[in-house]
């Protein structure tokens, strides 16, 4: 996935960049959000615009429901490693040992974001 920089210069190049976003957004607006949200995210496309909790809802809700069949299964094992860290990390009281564990599933992540993608997508 391209970052909102590079998407942004792709996307006034090309007026139908927004395009690649479709499946996301078709299936983002089909899925049935039972999470206690009182809100429906605001923008559909481009998706990289979410407001924080919109962005919350989508990582620990709705994207692993939703990227399942969009990603390539490689893709997506790895994606779900970041909303297990995120889980655990947002909890009020963390064992020290939890913590260790979401440093080292998102030290993972971070790892085959760069397998996966190349060196150019690190910031």
């Amino acid at each position: 996935m391209r970052s909102p920089a590079r998407f942004e210069e792709s996307s006034a190049k090309n007026p139908h960049a927004h395009r690649r976003w479709r499946p996301l957004t078709d299936k983002t607006k089909t899925t049935p959000t039972h999470t206690g949200a009182a809100f429906k995210p605001t923008s559909q496309t481009p998706r990289y615009r979410f407001k924080a909790a919109e962005f919350r809802l989508f990582l620990l809700y709705t994207g692993p429901v939703v990227l399942q069949s969009i990603l390539s299964p490689e893709v997506y094992g790895n994606f779900l490693i970041l909303p297990v860290a995120i889980t655990i990390l947002s909890q009020r009281d963390v064992s020290p040992d939890l913590c260790d564990y979401a440093d080292y599933l998102l030290t993972s992540f971070v790892q085959h974001v760069q397998k996966l993608h190349g060196k150019g997508v690190m910031v």
